[in-house]
């Protein structure tokens, strides 16, 4: 998932779906700032609205659903 989205997000990729590379820097920076943080949950988010074309930025999660993320990588692990 994080190499398929890197690829349609990094500003110096052939494939990259933005046109401005502002744009592009932020959503590679925070793919790599999730993948580093090992937060699958974010890396599929951001995955997703690249394959549409719909990217908003990763929406902040409530505390619930940061809870529900952090358990589902605990659970994994």
């Amino acid at each position: 998932m994080y190499r398929e989205a890197a690829t349609l997000c990094h500003p110096d990729s052939s494939k990259c779906v933005f046109s401005d590379k502002k744009e592009a820097e932020e959503a590679f920076g925070r793919l790599s700032q999730a993948y580093k943080a090992n937060d699958i949950l974010t890396v599929r988010e951001i995955l997703a609205q690249l394959r549409k074309g719909t990217w908003q930025g990763v929406n902040e999660l409530d505390e619930m659903e940061t809870l529900r993320a952090q358990l589902a990588t605990l659970e994994h692990r």
